[in-house]
């Protein structure tokens, strides 16, 4: 699987990992499960790092999968998302994406982990 996730219980955030070509039905089935995981719906704040990723969903699917994966699980707009990008190509998905969310989530991106890091666990 391209993106994966783990339960950081010492920093009270999910880490979102992507590795290589990613494709929107693999967006939407990774947050189908990350959203149906009561763990990571506990901490409602995750660091997705795209540095390793190499393709991405479109910006139709990624709206697509907003707004019908994500929006109907987070009715209160209380997931906070700040994405790790290290290229053009990753800030400007990311920005889209960003764009995208603003309605259904906090979202913010980094070049740094630490200042994402600093961001996510600062009170929103």
């Amino acid at each position: 699987m391209p993106i994966t996730y783990a339960i950081d219980d010492s920093q009270g955030i999910v880490r979102v990992k992507w590795t290589g070509n990613v494709s929107g039905a693999e967006f939407a089935t990774h947050i189908e499960k990350m959203l149906s995981d009561p763990r990571a719906l506990s901490y409602a704040r995750n660091l997705s790092d795209v540095r390793d990723a190499t393709g991405f969903p479109t910006g139709t699917e990624l709206s697509v999968d907003l707004h019908h994966v994500i929006a109907p699980r987070l009715p209160h707009a209380s997931w906070t998302t700040a994405i790790l990008v290290d290229s053009s190509l990753q800030y400007g998905v990311a920005r889209q994406f960003e764009a995208y969310a603003a309605a259904h989530l906090h979202c913010a991106i980094f070049h740094d982990e630490a200042e994402a890091i600093a961001w996510l666990l600062a009170p929103q």
